[in-house]
């Protein structure tokens, strides 16, 4: 069985020593201001967060602390202790969890929290972090907390680079069929901490939505790939509007190039993984 406490990239390959290492968020910002990416990880500079901004920061992390321990049968009453929002939203969620997915307590299936994958692609690592990950032999399910207090829209996280970026990362690195694959976020804070109804998104991934992506991550590297050596040889500035930069020739004409350093089928990982047939597959209709 594969090692699960860590990154599954060592299983793929030889790679070169030094790679740029990209997460959802990184990507998330490519696409939506190359010139504050260029700010932020090239020249490190950004402006400082609110207090809000942290404050939201750390309760998100006390949440998915709280949930970690939880699904891993630890004690919880300290987290709980002396925050009566916690402990409010993590009844909501609970109650929710009941009536939408009854079996989530009893999974007796490969559970994985705070679980790293990564999968190199030409001069890029691409790097996910899942809150939890569910595995059996036929079936792989992604579940990640939302603390944010306004709920996003399905179509906005079906373009969000977490969404793709997750469900292509397991698709290529995992032996359950692509077809197989599900990802849900659960909203689970309010705005009205007495009125919590937790939410949620779920996406059923496909051959067809698999194969876009990766014609997408390989316009959006090579695209980035062109803005860095024009910066660092050149001095020439990210621009600040990805749309009107030339990407969309860029991705135009990658439709009919051959896909460039990705795994092959047979590079996956092999997983044994124990079967649960009790979990219930969530319906769309329950959204």
């Amino acid at each position: 069985m594969a090692d699960f406490g860590d990154s599954v990239d060592r299983n793929l390959g030889d790679r070169p020593k030094s790679l740029w290492s990209l997460n959802q968020s990184q990507l998330n910002m490519l696409s939506r201001c190359p010139r504050q990416f260029q700010d932020q990880f090239l020249e490190q500079r950004s402006l400082p967060a609110s207090p809000q901004f942290h404050e939201a920061m750390e309760w998100g992390q006390r949440f998915h602390r709280l949930m970690e321990r939880h699904i891993l049968g630890l004690p919880i009453e300290p987290w709980l202790a002396g925050d009566r929002e916690l402990g409010v939203c993590f009844n909501a969620l609970q109650r929710s969890l009941a009536k939408t997915f009854p079996s989530f307590e009893t999974l007796t299936g490969t559970k994985l929290c705070e679980h790293r994958r990564s999968l190199h692609m030409g001069d890029y690592l691409l790097t996910a972090i899942y809150d939890v990950l569910i595995l059996e032999e036929e079936r792989g399910l992604i579940i990640d907390w939302k603390t944010a207090a306004f709920p996003r829209s399905r179509t906005d996280l079906e373009n969000d680079w977490q969404t793709k970026l997750y469900l292509y990362l397991l698709a290529e690195t995992s032996v359950q069929p692509v077809e197989s694959l599900t990802m849900v976020y659960w909203f689970v804070r309010s705005k009205e901490s007495s009125k919590i109804i937790p939410s949620m998104v779920q996406f059923n991934y496909t051959e067809s939505w698999h194969h876009k992506i990766q014609k997408e991550l390989v316009n959006v590297l090579e695209h980035l790939t062109q803005w860095r050596e024009a910066f660092l040889e050149n001095n020439v500035p990210f621009p600040q509007d990805a749309q009107n930069s030339g990407y969309g020739d860029i991705r135009a004409s990658a439709r009919n190039k051959p896909l460039k350093d990705l795994p092959s089928s047979n590079s996956r990982p092999s997983l044994e993984v124990p079967a649960w047939d009790t979990i219930p597959a969530i319906k769309p209709d329950s959204l």
